[in-house]
């Protein structure tokens, strides 16, 4: 999964929430960009693996048990930019 991103195991979520509530995840991918994004969900999907993605934790609260999966976070992906017209 490194190749979407920077990935980090047994998470504490709380570290990822503004109320700093939630469990453990497996896995936290900071995803490098969109594309990173779109071929980390495939490959998920294609997988079966569990996934949640978490943008920058405001107004969430996640469960205090253990998420056997990976969580996405969309860190790298605060920008927005105008191509032409």
């Amino acid at each position: 999964m490194s190749e979407y991103g920077q990935v980090f195991e047994n998470v504490n979520l709380k570290d990822y929430t503004t109320l700093k509530v939630g469990g453990t995840a497996k896995y936290l991918v900071k995803v490098f960009d969109e594309e990173s994004l779109a071929n980390l969900i495939a490959y998920l999907k294609n997988k079966n693996i569990k996934y949640y993605i978490l943008g920058n934790g405001s107004n969430v609260i996640l469960d205090d048990s253990y998420f056997d999966g990976v969580i996405i976070r969309l860190d790298n992906l605060n920008k927005i930019a105008k191509d032409g017209n």
